[in-house]
């Protein structure tokens, strides 16, 4: 009896069975990656000195519209800062901005896009390259990415960091940072608006003083 004829097949069959299983341990089986989600920031933090409504930019934030959010964040600054009309915010309207309103725009900003914009942000940068004045512009612009035009931004990755929000100005901002004095007072106006309050000091009474009791006659 023949017994390599039986053999051979069965030599394979362990061999096909041996490749196989070294295979699948080779490549494990993969997870599907979960969607980036971010939670929603609550409602009752969205705090406004002017009394208006953010829930809007949020919404647009929230859906990664950063574009849309960039033109709403810009009308919302200019009306905060009561230049609506004007169209555009100098150093002068940055030094007394609501604080409430810019605190709001800038952790919606920071939230939503993980740290990537946001009004602190792009104030951090024109700290780290010494800005002054208008000389340091042209630097700035470079690093946040205005000096190259991107019409639609659906990507936080499209575009550097401190791209976002643009310059407040009519037309739902725009991407120049001028003479520079308005981001140059940014950082200043964050610090103060950041700080925590200074307990009011309570006023002390005058202390008083005794009565003056009229001393009695001696009897005579």
């Amino acid at each position: 009896m023949n017994f390599h004829r039986f053999l051979l097949p069965i030599a394979l069959t362990t061999a096909t069975l041996i490749l196989t299983l070294s295979s699948a341990q080779a490549k494990p089986a993969t997870k599907p990656a979960k969607p980036f989600t971010i939670p929603q920031t609550p409602i009752e933090t969205l705090k406004s000195d002017r009394l208006l409504d953010y829930e809007p930019l949020q919404g647009l934030l929230r859906s990664g519209k950063w574009s849309e959010a960039a033109a709403v964040t810009s009308t919302l600054m200019l009306k905060a800062g009561s230049q609506l009309e004007q169209g555009y915010l100098v150093e002068a309207n940055i030094r007394y901005f609501p604080c409430n309103d810019l605190l709001t725009v800038d952790k919606l900003w920071r939230y939503y896009s993980g740290n990537r914009f946001g009004l602190s942000i792009q104030s951090n940068i024109w700290v780290s390259i010494d800005g002054k004045n208008e000389k340091d512009v042209p630097r700035f612009e470079r690093r946040v990415g205005w000096n190259q035009i991107v019409d639609n931004v659906t990507d936080r990755g499209q575009v550097p960091a401190g791209y976002f929000p643009l310059r407040p100005a009519s037309g739902g901002g725009v991407t120049e940072a001028w003479s520079g004095k308005w981001i140059a007072e940014m950082p200043k106006r964050l610090v103060a608006c950041q700080a925590p309050p200074k307990p009011a000091t309570k006023l002390k009474a005058p202390k008083k003083k005794p009565a003056i009791v009229p001393s009695k006659a001696p009897k005579k």
